[in-house]
C-alpha cells in the first residue's frame, strides 16, 4: 500500500463522525450569537450557513 494512503487513513482515523455531529449545535449557537452582535439580527445569511 503507498505510503500517501497509509498516513491519509492515520488522519481519518482522528475525525470521529459522531464527534463532528455533537459539534453542530455548538456551531450553529455560535454562529447565531455572532451574527447577534455583529448585524443586530439572529439570521447568518445562506453564505455562512454553507461554508459553516
Amino acid at each position: 500500500m503507498n505510503t500517501f494512503w497509509i498516513k491519509f487513513k492515520d488522519i481519518l482515523e482522528l475525525v470521529v463522525f459522531k464527534h463532528s455531529i455533537f459539534a453542530l449545535p455548538f456551531l450553529f449557537s455560535s454562529m447565531i450569537v455572532a451574527s447577534k452582535l455583529a448585524n443586530d439580527t439572529a439570521w447568518f445569511g445562506f453564505k455562512a450557513l454553507i461554508l459553516g
